[in-house]
């Protein structure tokens, strides 16, 4: 079963994809204060690469139950003991590396008075809320434990409606804002539900449940890859299709890039069914079509790293950020991508630097990736 297990080579290379869309979605970021910016290309970062955050809860869950048989008793406490050190520790340490960062760049005092809230909701980097949720993802275990024995396909549909509806009501609603606005200034209420963002796992129940639905039915799931090809493509296509629709009919009403991606977002009707779409897709190309050469080389290498990509990225983007503005310089599209590149380069080096640092000082590891080696 373990030899089984390390051929799932999809997976790795999915990371890779989830990796790349991050980075394109924070380099879209700064591309925005470009006053005229090309709006493909900004929906090439912003809108193409809103599978990239939910593509891993997908994955966190496939990895998680896949492993697990559902027969015999769930060990709660030893999964919530290896899972919390491999994501509460880089947390706590990545939180302090860039609140320190962002102390030292931008010459203002660290934020001590601020800590238990910035911890609590992930708010010492725009990236960081996402280790928050796994957290809460990995707590609520023994619940989706019994949700998912009892899962079936038709009960895995409804599952998908609630999610749009709940995304829908807690995205859009303007009567929780006016709510959020009507409580005490800085009050604990007030900061949870404005950065309900941050933690709230309804944001990703479904894309969680599917990866664990998949993967106890990991054979099946083999076979409707393999035969149901053609309209996993085009489920794919269409889905994006009509993400980036969505884009461009807010830009074509009124709205500016910046409050479009704002609202075709990943947690919006369309969003959801393109994070659906996405995994199906990537899962099926990185098993049965990309599965050797220069490209899925790359990908592959980029998806071994993906964790601390994710997690050092933002530190050449502030970088970059702060030059830009010191100097004057506008980011046009050319320069957004090399700006792209130099981050998945730099990020990529880095990673490769800090594993052969681990290996001579495991504590490292430990802190930083959460594992010795």
């Amino acid at each position: 079963m373990n030899e089984m297990k390390k051929q799932i080579s999809a997976i790795t290379a999915m990371r890779g994809m989830g990796a790349l869309g991050v980075i394109g979605i924070h380099v879209g970021g700064m591309y925005l204060n470009n006053p005229t910016p090309n709006l493909w290309l900004v929906a090439l970062y912003d809108e193409a690469s809103r599978y990239a955050v939910p593509i891993f809860f997908f994955l966190s869950a496939f990895g998680l139950f896949y492993k697990l048989d559902l027969k015999e008793k769930f060990d709660y406490i030893g999964m919530l003991r290896r899972r919390l050190k491999a994501v509460l520790l880089p947390y706590l340490t990545w939180s302090f590396f860039y609140l320190w960062h962002t102390s030292y760049w931008y010459d203002t005092p660290f934020p001590s008075d601020k800590l238990p809230e910035t911890l609590i909701f992930g708010l010492a980097k725009y990236h960081i809320y996402f280790l928050v949720i796994l957290i809460w993802f990995y707590l609520l275990m023994p619940l989706w434990v019994e949700i998912v024995k009892r899962l079936t396909e038709k009960w895995l549909i409804l599952l998908l409606f609630i999610q749009i509806a709940v995304n829908y009501a807690l995205c859009y609603s303007s009567n929780l804002y006016l709510f959020q606005t009507s409580l005490p200034e800085g009050s604990w209420l007030q900061l949870a539900i404005m950065h309900r963002l941050n933690y709230w796992v309804l944001f990703y129940f479904f894309t969680f449940l599917l990866g664990a639905y998949l993967a106890q039915r990991f054979d099946l799931f083999m076979w409707v890859l393999k035969e149901k090809y053609v309209k996993i493509t085009i489920f794919f296509v269409v889905a994006l299709a009509f993400q980036l629709g969505h884009y461009f009919y807010l830009i074509n009403s009124g709205r500016t890039a910046l409050e479009a991606i704002f609202t075709a977002h990943q947690l919006s009707p369309f969003g959801v069914l393109y994070t659906i779409a996405s995994c199906l897709f990537f899962f099926w190309l990185f098993t049965y079509k990309l599965t050797s050469g220069r490209i899925y080389s790359t990908i592959e290498t980029v998806g071994k790293h993906s964790y601390f990509i994710y997690l050092v990225h933002p530190l050449f983007l502030t970088i970059a950020s702060l030059k830009f503005s010191l100097t004057g310089t506008v980011v046009t599209g050319g320069l957004s991508i090399g700006v792209y590149v130099g981050a998945l380069i730099c990020s990529l080096v880095f990673a490769v630097i800090f594993q052969k640092i681990a290996e001579f000082a495991p504590i490292l590891g430990l802190l930083v990736l959460g594992k010795k080696r």
